[in-house]
């Protein structure tokens, strides 16, 4: 089961007053003793006084902005220079479409990202992920020997290969999820479709099957309006842009390789299965003032969606209509994610289309996917 994060100590280094208070009120409701800095002179002074002690933070969240503060000296100078025992953890939250920058950020010593707008429960995953990933203190055991639990999901396994088909009922089994097996594409629908709709938390589709294969399956069953939100992860030895791109246009949430990989595997059941079959067992509920926070911000950027898909297409079609559209919800882009909006703004400004379009289709498919 997914370890606790009770008593857990974390610095928060965030600039922005409402975004800090909002994190430091999830981290409470996990259960997590919570210090706020405001800028990494106070963060130093706070983790240089606790090194050592039982004060220490094992785990600390930086935003983008205070890991790029000076070039990124501030975290060099964190490992190299104050020598930390025991070393904390670190974390970033990064804006919407600056996942590029995640390599040049793990040099520098950030083990783990979370993507703006930040929602509860991906902030707790991304809690957990760092807990599996070393041992910090107040957990009972090593991380690497800790499997999650999602006891109680039930999934539905499109794939035709029995021995593939072996190893992923028992990958899943381990963790408690209930597995039903179709051999084809043409199988998982009749399947789905002799069920009520709510039966299944979400689809593994292989998308190399005889019959029907996993990417005409997963198109005729978004053609099915009561199975539209089933989350459906595409499973592929194909890595490729291309094939990652056909399987988003076919309506696939997700995309992993074979042969399959246990952490990535369970990373993205974390990700897409109901918070219910995911979150820890021991992690309380947000409260009704973080709840209502989130649920507002969910909706804000939820409600863009319809708006820029019809901007997408006019992009594509290189229409200068989408100049209109763009001006029109700019400012709610901007609030949601400052950088893919401005560097969206860049490519309108010079009429490039196909830039804006190129920025702006990860920030759709991410709100698509809220």
């Amino acid at each position: 089961r997914p370890l606790p994060l009770h008593n857990l100590p974390v610095m928060l280094v965030h600039q922005k007053e409402d975004e800090r208070l909002l994190l430091s009120a999830m981290l409470e409701d996990f259960g997590c003793h919570v210090m706020q800095c405001s800028d990494m002179s106070k963060a130093f002074a706070a983790l240089a006084a606790n090194s050592g002690g039982p004060g220490a933070f094992p785990l600390v969240l930086l935003s983008q902005e205070r890991i790029e503060e000076n070039d990124g000296f501030n975290i060099r100078h964190l490992h190299s220079v104050m020598r930390l025992e025991p070393p904390p953890l670190l974390l970033g939250i990064l804006n919407m479409g600056a996942s590029k920058k995640e390599n040049p950020m793990r040099e520098l010593g950030i083990s783990g990202f979370l993507y703006r707008p930040v929602l509860s429960t991906r902030l707790l995953r991304l809690l957990q992920e760092a807990l599996r990933a070393q041992t910090l203190p107040g957990t009972d055991r090593p991380a690497q020997n800790v499997l999650p639990s999602f006891a109680g999901a039930r999934v539905l396994l499109a794939e035709d290969n029995e021995i593939n088909q072996e190893i992923a009922v028992e990958l899943l089994e381990e963790v408690g999820i209930h597995v039903d097996v179709a051999a084809n594409g043409e199988e998982a629908i009749a399947m789905l479709q002799a069920h009520p709709p709510t039966t299944y938390h979400l689809i593994l589709m292989d998308l190399q099957m005889p019959k029907v294969d996993g990417l005409t399956a997963t198109t005729r069953i978004r053609k099915l309006p009561e199975y539209n939100d089933i989350p459906i992860i595409a499973m592929t030895a194909h890595a490729s842009v291309e094939e990652r791109m056909r399987c988003f246009a076919a309506g696939m949430a997700e995309h992993i390789t074979k042969p399959l990989n246990i952490n990535r595997l369970y990373t993205v059941l974390a990700a897409w299965l109901p918070l219910e079959y995911a979150r820890p067992l021991d992690a309380p509920s947000p409260t009704p003032q973080v709840r209502e926070q989130q649920e507002a911000l969910d909706e804000e950027s939820t409600a863009l969606v319809p708006q820029l898909i019809t901007l997408l297409d006019l992009l594509a079609d290189d229409d200068a209509e989408s100049r209109l559209i763009f001006h029109r919800i700019e400012q709610e882009l901007h609030e949601i994610d400052e950088e893919t909006a401005s560097a969206a703004a860049r490519c309108m400004e010079v009429f490039d289309f196909s830039g804006a379009l190129e920025v702006l289709a990860p920030l759709a498919k991410h709100l698509k996917a809220l």
